[in-house]
Parts: C-alpha cells; structure tokens; sequence
C-alpha cells in the first residue's frame, strides 16, 4: 500500500477506522509502499524498498517479510482487477504452495467499475498495459526463485 492507495481501499469494510490507517501511514513518502498488518485492532506498517519491476519485487518483498513475521497459512491481497492476474502469477512463483493466497478486487465504483471501465481513458490506458506487461512477466517468472 502507499498512502495514495487510500483512496482506492477507502469502499473496503476495515476492522478499524480508515483514519487510523491513514495515520499510520502517513509518514510514508506519496509513492513509498508499506505493509500494512493489522491484528487485534493494532497496526504496523513496514516500509519497503521496490525493484524496476513493481509487482514481481513486491511479492518478492512480501516473502521476506513473511519468513520474518512468523508462519503464515494464508493471506488476503487486494488490488485493481486488471492487476490481479499480474499478482497472481507472481505469487504462484515465489511464495511457497503452503500458503493459500486470496485475491480481492477493489469495490466497483467509478472509473473502476468493470461495466464501464472503457468509457474513462484512465481506466482504458490501465487495462490496456496489463497486456505487455503480463507478457513481460511471463518470462521473467520462470527465473523468479532467482529474485527471492
């Protein structure tokens, strides 16, 4: 999450007020990415360094910080819809098989709606670039293990 991401997780149901999320990330530069854990109503945000290639050094990140914090059984992850076929496949390639990965899209609203993502030119340029990056990946993936 980065705390421009605010505005796109905001339709979630959080089991903690929004602003108390948007506290505690707000010491987190506009375009740095933290994780955010939350747990019995508390809430720790770890920030993370990114490589060129966002997702795969994300999940890559996630995995370290996974193996840091404890054994995981499962994890709920949630984005665009467009991205998740992009967290997908890099899931499936780094993290183990023993951990159940649930994808989530965001709420339709807006231009993020899927009945008409095509009439906002910013939700039109975001699908539309999925499909050389998914074909970037696709070979990038297979030496994937090599990014961890």
């Amino acid at each position: 999450m980065t705390p421009g991401d605010l505005r796109n997780v905001a339709a979630l149901t959080w089991p903690v007020p929004l602003q108390t999320v948007k506290a505690a990330i707000s010491n987190f530069a506009t375009g740095q990415h933290a994780f955010v854990w939350l747990e019995s109503g508390n809430i720790t945000v770890d920030g993370i360094r990114l490589g060129r290639l966002g997702t795969l050094s994300e999940i890559v990140q996630l995995q370290h910080w996974l193996l840091r914090h404890g054994k995981f059984t499962s994890l709920s992850m949630v984005s665009t819809a467009p991205h998740l076929r992009r967290v997908r496949m890099c899931c499936r390639a780094i993290l183990p098989a023993a951990i159940t990965v649930r994808l989530f899209a965001i709420p339709a609203y807006g231009y993020w709606d899927r009945n008409k993502w095509w009439s906002f030119p910013r939700t039109r340029i975001a699908v539309l670039w999925e499909f050389p990056k998914l074909l970037l990946y696709i070979p990038l993936i297979r030496f994937a293990r090599w990014f961890a």
